[in-house]
């Protein structure tokens, strides 16, 4: 059903291809306050639900991370193509740290998704794949001015 939910979302939030970025004192920052939050879902000693709790908790963080890294890549892939132009180095400060960040939040999100497994499939599944799209899609409303073109239907499709 999630994933039905979300293939009828495509055709309300499809749009353009991608021209905005993230600057770097933003994705940085991001990096930060994301690592903070999946520190505080991971905590060791956390109240929950028995494993079932540590396994939504792991499957949120999961999420977020692979999220974050989804908008990462726009901004990756932006610039490495913005790069072609004349005079326009391959490799930048900018570029460098985003990969590796890139890289550290998919690899995190791969991690976390394995450890939420540990208390069973069905409920962290469920929760990775709500939660992955939902933080990449309110980091490209908030970060990267990316528009909801559904309208009022749209609207209430997604709230479906």
């Amino acid at each position: 059903l999630a994933l039905i939910g979300l293939g009828a979302l495509l055709p309300v939030t499809a749009g353009e291809a991608p021209r905005d970025t993230l600057s770097l004192p933003q994705a940085v920052g991001l990096a930060s306050v994301v690592l903070v939050f999946i520190a505080l879902c991971v905590r060791p000693g956390r109240t929950g639900r028995g494993a079932s709790g540590r396994g939504l908790r792991y499957a949120t963080a999961s999420g977020v991370a692979s999220g974050v890294a989804s908008a990462l890549t726009q901004t990756l892939t932006v610039a490495l193509a913005g790069s072609h132009a004349p005079g326009a180095a391959l490799v930048s400060w900018r570029t460098v740290i985003v990969a590796v960040l890139v890289a550290v939040f998919a690899v995190s999100g791969l991690l976390l998704a394995q450890s939420a497994y540990g208390s069973g499939l069905g409920a962290p599944l469920a929760t990775l794949t709500l939660a992955n799209p939902v933080a990449a899609a309110a980091i490209g409303i908030v970060l990267l001015d990316e528009r909801f073109r559904g309208g009022p239907a749209g609207w209430a499709l997604a709230a479906a």
